[in-house]
């Protein structure tokens, strides 16, 4: 029996603390100042290519959702957040270019760099789709462009029902 043997004045390391004691949270109390240090220091980590994510991860002056509150609630501090997650599609477009010249010496690192370019070219799409975005849009100073086959086959349409088309009658002059 080579048990060690323990007093009652000594305690094993699992019963020192309680696991049922709850641990008493410091109060942080977020003034307007804390709040645009944090919201400065976001912007300037998002131009520098660093995600929401990750400034959070790192950042604990404040929660993520009290500055979202804060920004939203802002006009102009929305506008900036608008220009800065526009440089962070910016950072990551340029990162697309940094992987695709990273050396590799094999398939798997292939496919790694892959799969790493793709996902940030499916995000810069997302993030800013009038600008990186694959849909062409058709419009001519904001403005939707007529699309000339489908009011010729609509006033076909209508001309079949025996309704006056004035689009036909008024190509027909041409």
């Amino acid at each position: 029996t080579n048990q060690p043997v323990i007093s009652r004045k000594q305690t094993t390391p699992a019963q020192k603390i309680p696991a049922n004691k709850p641990t008493k949270r410091k109060r942080v109390v977020n003034t307007d100042d804390v709040k645009l240090a944090v919201i400065k220091d976001l912007f300037k980590e998002m131009q520098k290519g660093v995600s929401v994510n990750e400034f959070f991860k790192q950042d604990k002056r404040c929660a993520r959702i009290t500055i979202f509150d804060f920004i939203s609630a802002n006009p102009e501090l929305s506008d900036r957040y608008t220009r800065a997650r526009e440089s962070l599609a910016d950072a990551y477009f340029e990162k697309i270019f940094e992987i695709a010249e990273e050396p590799v010496t094999d398939n798997v690192q292939v496919q790694r760099n892959r799969l790493r370019a793709d996902t940030l070219k499916w995000v810069v799409c997302k993030m800013i789709p009038r600008k990186y975005g694959d849909k062409i849009d058709v419009t001519s100073g904001g403005e939707k462009v007529d699309n000339t086959i489908s009011l010729i086959l609509g006033d076909i349409h209508n001309k079949s029902k025996g309704i006056e088309s004035p689009a036909l009658d008024n190509n027909s002059d041409k």
